[in-house]
């Protein structure tokens, strides 16, 4: 069966990365090398890793096929536009007033006659990350000052995000 194994790249102050990353939900075509129609096999599945090894429902469950061409995309957190006849993301967005820490993947593999059935590894990018300040002070060591932040204001930020697949 085709299974699936996860990397979160860049982590630093973001709500996910390798250790706590719970869910994706994946979407997946194969196409036959003779040209045949493309066939959607997973429809924005989502794959959890309840016993600690990614899985997800049965009734999708799919197998590698020799002679097929698979395309994979994985997302966490955005709102997905699928294209009508591949079912693959066309878009991702969000409405950045909810603070997710949007991921996604892509990846591809022919499967040969030769072929051995690995699972599919996602490396998720942050496409939308939280944002972390710091405040600095210039106080010498030894020197007793306390610095109270009342607010940070951010102005002038965008309150949607819509990321385009394609490009």
């Amino acid at each position: 069966a085709i299974g699936f194994d996860t990397f979160v790249d860049n982590v630093t102050k973001t709500l996910y990365d390798n250790s706590n990353l719970t869910y994706f939900n994946v979407y997946g075509t194969i196409t036959a090398d003779n040209g045949g129609v493309i066939t959607n096999i997973f429809p924005g599945v989502e794959v959890s890793k309840p016993t600690g090894v990614w899985a997800y429902d049965s009734q999708y469950t799919q197998y590698w096929i020799p002679g097929f061409t698979y395309n994979f995309a994985a997302v966490v957190d955005g709102d997905v536009d699928v294209d009508a006849t591949t079912g693959m993301p066309t878009t991702i967005s969000t409405d950045m007033k909810a603070q997710n820490d949007v991921l996604y993947s892509t990846e591809s593999r022919h499967f040969g006659t030769n072929d051995t059935a690995a699972k599919v590894s996602f490396q998720f990018a942050h496409l939308l990350s939280k944002a972390k300040f710091t405040v600095k002070n210039g106080i010498v060591n030894g020197q007793n000052f306390v610095y109270n932040v009342e607010s940070i204001n951010i102005t002038n930020a965008d309150k949607e995000a819509k990321y385009d697949v394609a490009t």
